[in-house]
């Protein structure tokens, strides 16, 4: 008598199978993830990497381009005090946007190549500073120019520098295009060091305030800090002070970047993915979206680049979620294609749902499902998303769950119990849908596209029963 009352746990549940349906092929444009085009470089007055895009291209045949990438001058947006010129970044944004781009910022003061990167009525306001020569490469050729490097910590400077963060802020910061500010107004080229300047290494107290600052103006976006900023700490103070201001930059939320992958000195002295500060990705990705930029592809080693292989290590190794090239577009893609599809897929999270625990469904009741989600990206999301299943057929479509925010614990394997709520559901025959949005903008999973009814992706058939 008791064999009634005994049911395995295995006959309790019925397990569907959904790997027939996954597509790891096709490569998807998801948001807050994927590459970008460096399209303003050296600051506004470099026609470097636009200068040889043909008008019509919009970037269409690059798999997996998330935004432009946007290093401007100071002396780009502030030519005079108070002055501010934004209508020229607008009109970028303008045109861009309207093909599905976004976009992210750095502002440097300091350029190897421009006399005042920091605008020049900065130093006639009495801020300090020095020349240095011009760096002389394979791009510009300008050896004899002075180049203007302002003393970081230098008061006058910092006040003026706050003004200007204050307007950008206002103009920018929570814009729904900008995927992230670039802390960038520390350095030569806004990369945390000071190499081709002054070559100095200024106190914490000193790259503190460019973050803080960053952080008062920049309160709703996402920030990130060059890997070089630690680098340079750790130079001035040792690495225990190092650590600390790591961890005071981690734990606001910051994210980390390196501009210098497969740059020879790091593949020289690092490791075969030749990041120089392993721990700062480490634990910087927890927290927020790690970025990696390639070196200048036009000269980089071929024993260095190893096809790629390189930087597909580091970009997995770091957790990235974003990915760029110092370079023009047309010769990456060229030569770089394949390698260019499988890097943009595994950018950030990569959503797989291989399976469902689906008991059976009864009208008026609730059913408790397993899902079965695999994150076969590098990274996680870091924005959260709103899941919901449904129940439809060719009359109706019947909402069963609805959750935001579920997707930011899905790394690696994870199992997601959901409560289905057939309370208004009658009795019939249904497909079983699942979407993932971020408002109403759907989250491509890596499922057939032939499953793609209706802004849902169809996972099985069911049938909804009656109460006994």
């Amino acid at each position: 008598m008791n064999d009634i009352f005994y049911v395995k746990a295995s006959t309790s549940k019925k397990y569907i199978d959904l790997r027939p349906i996954i597509d790891d092929k096709t490569v998807l444009k998801n948001p807050h993830k994927g590459w970008y085009y460096h399209y303003i470089d050296n600051g506004k007055s470099s026609p470097l990497y636009r200068d040889k895009l043909d008008a019509s291209d919009h970037f269409e045949k690059f798999p997996g381009m998330n935004h432009l990438y946007l290093r401007v001058d100071w002396c780009d947006i502030e030519p005079q005090e108070g002055i501010f010129e934004w209508e020229w970044i607008d009109e970028i944004i303008n045109v861009w946007a309207i093909y599905g781009y976004k976009f992210s910022f750095r502002v440097c003061c300091y350029e190897p190549y421009l006399t005042y990167a920091t605008p020049e009525w900065v130093r006639l306001a009495g801020a300090r500073g020095e020349y240095f020569p011009s760096l002389k490469d394979d791009v510009w050729d300008n050896p004899n120019e002075k180049l203007w490097e302002p003393d970081y910590g230098d008061p006058i400077f910092l006040n003026k520098l706050e003004n200007m963060l204050s307007e950008f802020g206002k103009k920018y910061n929570g814009h729904p295009l900008v995927e992230f500010v670039d802390i960038g107004t520390y350095g030569t080229w806004g990369e945390g060091h000071r190499y081709a300047g002054g070559c100095a290494f200024d106190a914490i107290d000193v790259l503190r305030k460019h973050v803080d600052l960053h952080l008062k103006y920049f309160s709703d976006t996402t920030l990130i800090l060059n890997d070089d900023m630690i680098d340079t700490a750790c130079r001035a103070e040792g690495e225990e002070a190092a650590k600390t201001f790591m961890y005071y930059c981690i734990g606001k939320g910051i994210g980390a970047r390196d501009d210098s992958i497969c740059v020879k000195y790091y593949s020289d002295t690092f490791g075969y993915d030749t990041l120089s500060l392993q721990c700062f990705f480490e634990e910087a990705y927890k927290n927020a979206p790690v970025d990696l930029e390639f070196a200048h592809y036009r000269v980089v080693d071929s024993a260095i680049f190893k096809e790629g292989l390189a930087f597909v290590e580091a970009l997995k190794n770091a957790h990235a979620s974003y990915a760029g090239f110092h370079g023009y577009l047309h010769p990456w893609i060229d030569e770089r294609h394949a390698l260019t599809e499988y890097i943009a897929n595994r950018l950030g999270y990569w959503y797989f749902i291989t399976g469902i625990d689906l008991p059976e469904c009864v009208c008026g009741t609730k059913t408790v499902m397993k899902l079965y989600v695999e994150n076969h990206g590098w990274a996680k999301a870091y924005n959260s998303y709103t899941l919901k299943i449904c129940a439809i057929n060719e009359n109706a479509k019947y909402e069963l769950f609805s959750c935001e925010g579920i997707n930011l614990h899905w790394e690696n394997k994870h199992t997601e119990t959901i409560i289905l709520n057939f309370k208004n559901v009658p009795k019939g025959k249904y497909k079983l849908a699942l979407g993932l949005y971020e408002g109403e903008i759907p989250i491509k999973l890596a499922i057939k596209n032939e499953n793609w009814n209706c802004g849902m992706y169809e996972l099985c058939d069911f049938s909804v029963g009656e109460l006994l």
